[in-house]
């Protein structure tokens, strides 16, 4: 569950009837989440941070798999302005990304690095 205003992500627990923090002290405004129940890994559209970060099963911290090239959105082809969706595609493990204010599709190939020029829209 996304808590967007307060910045983190909620794990619920069905078993326990507990709610679990799983959030990065750094995440803003989260707007999308994506889990991939084959590799119990969990990707969040970090919006205003203009990111996507995922979680491995059993993590404590973070790894960014897509973000912008520069520190200022839009800025080039490459670089994300708000994105607020994720998506996973099973077969491939492309990461499809809703770019939301530069109104386009982005993805980035499985393993690629998010310095890499492999990003296409």
């Amino acid at each position: 569950m996304l808590e967007s205003d307060r910045h983190h992500v909620v794990k619920w627990s069905a078993q326990t009837n507990l709610t679990v923090g799983q959030t990065d002290k750094h995440l803003n405004t989260p707007d999308g989440i994506y889990f991939d129940r084959s590799s119990d890994t969990l990707y969040v559209a970090d919006s205003t941070n203009n990111r996507i970060q995922k979680w491995a099963k059993d993590s404590s911290s973070d790894i960014q798999v897509a973000r912008s090239n520069t520190s200022a959105p839009s800025e080039d082809a490459g670089s994300l302005d708000k994105p607020n969706g994720v998506w996973i595609d099973r077969q491939t493990q492309i990461v499809y990304v809703a770019d939301t204010l530069n109104n386009r599709i982005m993805h980035w190939l499985p393993d690629t690095s998010v310095d890499d020029s492999l990003m296409k829209s």
